[in-house]
């Protein structure tokens, strides 16, 4: 199944609305790439990683996780591609 990245931007966000918005995307089944990484998060743009089947998929369950914190919101999606390098 493919990986989509999906980066997301609170508008107006103090920290505790981006630790709810990390948990509702948790909650959704993505994984946080900065965590993932061991870093710890700053203020600022949120990337998840979420292992779905379409875009269609990935972009509803980010829409629905976002809105349940009350703010506006742009995000982006894209595909993740492996690149073999021989």
């Amino acid at each position: 199944m493919p990986v989509f990245i999906t980066r997301v931007e609170i508008n107006s966000a103090n920290p505790k609305e981006y630790q709810a918005l990390e948990t509702e995307m948790k909650k959704a089944a993505f994984k946080d790439v900065k965590h993932a990484a061991g870093k710890k998060r700053v203020i600022g743009p949120a990337e998840f990683n979420y292992q779905g089947s379409s875009l269609l998929e990935v972009t509803g369950a980010a829409a629905k996780a976002v809105r349940k914190t009350g703010k506006n919101y742009p995000f982006t999606v894209i595909r993740e591609r492996k690149v073999h390098m021989h």
